[in-house]
């Protein structure tokens, strides 16, 4: 897609093109994949964060809008990033918004997912060979692609984290999770290199 049909198209969503290029060092194709993976998490936060708000589940709600921040603000959609930290900062507090703010946040949402499903956004992500399934495959690959901050295939991604759960690694796959939600690839890079460690240090013990 042209520079001048992205930026047709992010007028028509409102969204702010100058500021998603920032994040992604003026990489239009990254950008692309960024709107991909956020068309995908929109319906199920969207989903999960009314129920949070509907069962008064404030820690469910503070990570759902801190998720929801970070990746609005990465695609430049800074008015449901606002929308979100707003909420977050009253969650942090112990304090459930008003009606009103959930209800304007919840609407932004439902209305962004609508907009970006039937934009003429190319969304589909490229595709990543994936040559051999086993763990320490995916974790050598994974850590290639986040220490130098290139997006990484979440077949990829989910392969690895199954594997970690099948071989007890569960609080290093939880970590690992909401990092690559957070698209906190320093983290990523630093929690696989712990576990590469520990995997070898077993190895070694054995």
């Amino acid at each position: 897609m042209s520079n001048s049909a992205i930026r047709r198209l992010y007028e028509q969503l409102g969204f702010d093109l100058n500021e998603a290029l920032l994040y992604c060092d003026h990489d239009e194709t990254l950008l692309m994949d960024l709107i991909g993976v956020f068309v995908e998490i929109l319906p199920s936060q969207y989903d999960k964060l009314r129920q949070a708000f509907e069962e008064h589940a404030l820690e469910d709600a503070e990570q759902i809008t801190h998720t929801l921040k970070s990746s609005a603000a990465t695609i430049g959609a800074q008015t449901l990033s606002n929308l979100c930290q707003d909420c977050n900062h009253l969650l942090k507090a112990n304090t459930l918004p008003s009606a009103e703010l959930q209800q304007k946040l919840l609407t932004t949402l439902l209305a962004h997912k609508d907009a970006l499903l039937h934009s003429a956004l190319p969304i589909e992500r490229t595709k990543l060979p994936i040559s051999n399934q086993d763990k320490n495959s995916l974790l050598d690959e994974i850590l290639e692609k986040s220490s130098t901050f290139q997006w990484i295939n979440p077949e990829s991604v989910d392969s690895l984290l199954q594997l970690m759960r099948q071989k007890q690694y569960i609080d290093q796959a939880n970590a690992l999770e909401i990092a690559f939600k957070h698209f906190d690839y320093e983290r990523v890079s630093y929690i696989i290199t712990e576990i590469r460690q520990s995997t070898k240090d077993n190895t070694n013990n054995a």
